[in-house]
């Protein structure tokens, strides 16, 4: 009914819904056994998805801005299978089984938090599938002074390989790299 915001002191809460756009920025680690709105902004320490998360507003593949957006706001983060044992003091994790639950019509994951630019780390990627369509377009954002390591394999889903892209300057953000890398699975 409209866009809903969550500010929590600890976890973040659990199955949660909007019409419009939905925010849950936690100090602690966020909780989810599912949530569904057109735009999401999660930002917290870490994530722990146990059911769907969608965000989509049927813009893909051209959307002008991301329908997702996930900030580890402890710095660092993994995503996909055995990432951990690249980056094992990353304090965001999201396994591949837990990006397979999303649906989002582009997906942005920053390694710090954008609204603190003391808060950067490194992002890696390990062993990771794409669904086209689930989530066609996946960004991975570190800061200018960190990286983005991909230590697994990246391979294309049953709804056909997306697009992830590495580097990519965000203007909206502010957030940039030195070097843009695309892949498509």
């Amino acid at each position: 009914t409209g866009a809903v915001t969550v500010a929590a002191g600890g976890s973040g809460p659990t199955g949660v819904s909007a019409s419009g756009a939905l925010s849950i920025v936690a100090n602690g680690a966020i909780s989810l056994d599912g949530a569904t709105a057109d735009v999401v902004l999660l930002r917290g320490i870490g994530l722990t998805l146990t059911g769907p998360l969608q965000a989509t507003k049927a813009c893909a593949p051209a959307c002008a801005s991301p329908t997702l957006t996930i900030e580890s706001a402890g710095g660092g983060l993994n995503l996909g299978d055995a990432a951990a044992d690249a980056f094992p003091s990353a304090p965001m994790q999201i396994s591949n089984a837990e990006y397979g639950l999303i649906k989002a019509d582009a997906v942005a994951l920053y390694a710090g938090d954008t609204t603190n630019a003391a808060i950067r780390g490194d992002a890696t990627i390990g062993a990771l599938t794409l669904d086209l369509a689930k989530t066609p377009s996946l960004t991975a954002f570190a800061g200018p002074e960190n990286k983005v390591q991909v230590t697994g394999a990246v391979t294309a889903g049953a709804g056909g390989g997306g697009n992830l892209v590495i580097g990519s300057a965000d203007v909206t953000s502010g957030w940039s790299s030195s070097s843009t890398r695309e892949f498509h699975a």
